[in-house]
């Protein structure tokens, strides 16, 4: 392996620190959480970095992301615009995918008659790598057909008009598909990204939505089948949570807030009651998947412009949609998620900083599931955090920054290793 001494890493490893409080300030307790995990690589990697913090008031890991790129928080009650990133990759890959009809794509998958249903709800609601660069948002018509690979439906103009978006302009709103399940006070959100949600069945989830709100309603794109847009001449006046932190909280805690929040709170009503007995969701039933019984609207905005100062990477690494607008946008490299640091380094990267987001961390966190966070963290230090320590000592790798999303982050490099007498692992980290 040629020397890599001008390459550098950062990391954004959101959930490093583990769930919610445990072990703030409780070294036992900290060290119960890690305890019998083989964490050496880990734990010494930590040893030797610095500890730097910067406080936040959103530790979504969409923040995290469109920090590392540059970009400041909103103003208090406003959207990070994450549903005008993520559709710059939905619609990049539609652009490359085949031209499938609709009736190949859905043949066989139950369906509601034409016009589905209406029901007026409260008004309250219910609680291989890529040059990036140009950019092209297209409104289509929902059900107008997905096509095969990661990408969305066929782009259709809808009633004769198209709109491109390049920069800023172009108001989009994530309204992605959801299962909510009843708790014993309220109802607590999963997103569909666990689902098993077919193209199929999201088309025809979109279309019987779209069939319900009518004209009075936003219009849904399934784009992809975990992510559904709305396209809005005006920005919508609400503030929203976003889906990360959303997942596996109380609804009612969450929902859209603002002028406009009576509005798409009787909206999701409406979705929930068209939703609750479809013949795709009782066929999801049948065979044991969950149903998609709701939508859940949030990072609402339009594509800024790129940060002033140029994006600080050569290339991002990552299974993350908004992680890959954000370098399309930036004009940046982009690759899918390596399977560990040897396998990265093997191919060779290219000097200068590169970014990888390491996710399986947070959605334990998110829901309390100390079981996987142990599963994931033991995985992390064997996969990433061993071969980069060993890459910093060799010299292969000038400096290692992990990032999480409370503001830590922890710098390495190969000076760091005459740090002996430091023995500030996980758990110490933990405790704080």
């Amino acid at each position: 392996m040629r020397s890599h001494a001008s390459v550098e890493i950062v990391l954004l490893v959101p959930g490093l620190l583990g769930p919610g409080d445990g072990g703030r300030g409780d070294a036992g307790a900290a060290h119960a959480l890690v305890e019998g995990l083989d964490l050496d690589g880990l734990d010494r990697l930590l040893s030797r970095a610095e500890h730097t913090e910067e406080r936040g008031t959103d530790t979504s890991l969409e923040a995290l992301a469109l920090r590392s790129f540059g970009y400041d928080a909103p103003p208090a009650g406003a959207d990070f615009p994450v549903a005008a990133f993520t559709a710059l990759v939905d619609c990049d890959a539609e652009d490359k995918s085949g031209d499938r009809s609709e009736e190949d794509e859905t043949e066989g998958l139950p369906v509601e008659g034409e016009g589905g249903s209406r029901s007026a709800g409260a008004e309250g609601g219910l609680p291989s790598m890529e040059r990036g660069g140009g950019s092209r948002l297209v409104e289509r018509e929902v059900g107008a057909s997905p096509a095969e690979g990661e990408g969305g439906v066929r782009p259709v103009e809808r009633e004769g008009t198209s709109r491109s978006v390049q920069g800023g302009g172009g108001f989009r709103v994530r309204v992605d598909p959801v299962h909510l399940r009843a708790d014993i006070a309220d109802l607590v959100l999963f997103d569909a990204a666990r689902a098993d949600l077919s193209r199929a069945e999201a088309a025809a989830l979109a279309r019987i939505v779209n069939d319900t709100l009518g004209r009075d309603g936003p219009h849904i794109d399934a784009a992809h089948p975990h992510r559904w847009y709305v396209a809005l001449d005006a920005p919508a006046r609400i503030a929203t949570t976003p889906l990360s932190l959303a997942t596996g909280a109380r609804v009612s805690e969450a929902m859209p807030r603002g002028p406009d929040a009576p509005r798409w709170h009787r909206w999701m009503n409406e979705v929930q009651m068209a939703l609750h007995e479809c013949p795709v969701n009782a066929e999801r039933e049948r065979r044991g998947a969950v149903p998609i019984n709701s939508v859940w609207p949030w990072g609402a905005g339009s594509l800024p412009p790129a940060p002033a100062a140029p994006a600080p990477f050569v290339g991002t690494w990552s299974d993350e949609a908004l992680v890959h607008g954000l370098a399309r946008h930036a004009g940046v490299q982009r690759g899918a998620m390596p399977v560990g640091a040897r396998a990265w380094l093997d191919g060779e990267p290219r000097p200068g900083v590169h970014l990888v987001v390491f996710a399986d961390l947070y959605p334990a966190v998110r829901r309390a599931d100390i079981d996987l966070w142990r599963s994931a963290v033991a995985h992390f230090s064997a996969a990433w955090a061993q071969p980069l320590l060993g890459a910093l000592d060799r010299g292969a790798v000038a400096r290692v920054a992990m990032h999480d999303e409370r503001g830590n982050r922890f710098t390495s490099t190969r000076r760091g290793r005459f740090r002996w007498w430091r023995r500030a692992g996980l758990a110490a980290r933990i405790a704080g």
